[in-house]
């Protein structure tokens, strides 16, 4: 079938193409719409480029997808966009990304790290129906919230997760590559109730999860994941939320989608993720992995732990076992700090002085200097203060 498929695109579909270019250029883009966090922000990546840019005279820009996760966010997304999901050009794109990608007629649509400058102050390009209003504020009375209260979304990605995608092929944790952007939602209640206490709901968020919290958490903390979820909750509740609180997800990007602010914990890579200029993050700890000992950022730095080019990035466990080192996810304690300092941005308190110096240190340090780094989320003041032996060296 591969073969078949690549002689199909070499022996017609590309001299077609070449024929017609002097008369029209058609290019051909293709959006990962299998993960959430693609699914967001590659979309979102074109749309800021191609209004900012223009459509090129006598240019035709087809676009397709693979199934998508959230038919709501795609249904929105086509509102916009001439997307399409078409099963037979995903499975020409996979027998062909070795082919296609190099012409010039492949349309790059997927976002890197380095994409602050096109995320920052981009308002909401997605809006909602007036029935899909209707529907989201029924969905937010059913849990118990009304329309003067406000609330939070925490999610954090746990092996269920990969239990889902991969099914039987799917081990255990320790098999996942990816398993240090995993998390413990319980490590995040602390935090959670912080949030409860300033009077706000929180949503405990996520398309699968695998344990529900304990009946004994506080009153204002709601398991959507395991008692409302649907794909319509998980983009309107993103859209509405003060901010957004946990791991490494995909969900993250959908709350940047609606200009809603980030707070992630356990940051991996330790290349932010581009959600958005007031976002804040903390990046996991890092330990040489023979001695146990701490190692700092720039050590890490030197080591090549900051890598910022695709297909080179450091992801996962065995990305870090190779440069020596060991990850240390952020504790419940620095996740509270972390939530602390979002809930002070949001009643508009500036971190201190050295704070702020620590932040811009470590942003102009080890952000990709190639990217539009000033417009990156920062590292979480009370988290550069307490950690400062690590980044000011």
């Amino acid at each position: 079938m591969a073969l078949a498929s690549n002689l199909f695109t070499v022996l017609i579909v590309l001299p077609v193409l070449y024929l017609v270019e002097p008369l029209w250029r058609f290019r051909i883009g293709f959006f990962h719409a299998e993960r959430l966090g693609h699914l967001s922000g590659d979309p979102l990546l074109y749309l800021v480029r191609r209004d900012t840019a223009g459509m090129p005279p006598r240019t035709t820009h087809i676009l397709f997808s693979e199934a998508p996760c959230n038919r709501q966010l795609f249904e929105m997304w086509q509102r916009r966009l001439p997307i399409r999901y078409s099963r037979t050009a995903a499975r020409l794109f996979h027998y062909n990304k070795n082919i296609f990608p190099k012409t010039r007629f492949f349309l790059k649509t997927a976002q890197t790290s380095n994409d602050h400058d096109w995320f920052a102050g981009t308002e909401p390009r997605l809006t909602f129906t007036e029935a899909e209003h209707e529907r989201g504020r029924a969905l937010l009375a059913d849990m118990g919230i009304g329309p003067d209260d406000w609330y939070a979304c925490v999610h954090v990605r746990d092996p269920a997760y990969s239990q889902r995608r991969l099914g039987a092929q799917y081990p255990g944790a320790e098999a996942d590559g990816h398993r240090v952007r995993n998390g413990n939602i319980l490590d995040y209640l602390p935090a959670v109730e912080r949030i409860c206490d300033r009077g706000g709901f929180v949503l405990r968020t996520g398309e699968v999860v695998d344990r529900q919290l304990p009946d004994s958490r506080h009153p204002k903390i709601i398991d959507y994941a395991s008692n409302f979820r649907s794909d319509f909750g998980d983009i309107y509740l993103a859209a509405h939320a003060r901010f957004y609180l946990g791991g490494p997800s995909g969900l993250a990007q959908t709350h940047m989608l609606f200009r809603s602010p980030v707070a992630l914990a356990s940051m991996v890579p330790l290349t932010p993720h581009a959600v958005g200029p007031d976002s804040l993050y903390i990046p996991v700890l890092l330990r040489d992995a023979r001695s146990g000992g701490p190692r700092t950022y720039r050590e890490a730095f030197e080591l090549g732990a900051f890598a910022y080019k695709d297909g080179e990035m450091v992801t996962d466990a065995a990305d870090f076992a190779r440069l020596g080192l060991t990850v240390e996810q952020s504790s419940p304690d620095d996740i509270v700090d972390l939530c602390q300092a979002m809930l002070d941005q949001m009643d508009g308190i500036s971190p201190t002085a050295e704070a702020a110096r620590l932040q811009d240190h470590y942003r102009r340090a080890f952000t990709n200097p190639a990217s539009s780094y000033p417009h990156a989320p920062s590292i979480g003041p009370r988290f550069a203060l307490k950690y400062s032996h690590l980044i000011d060296v």
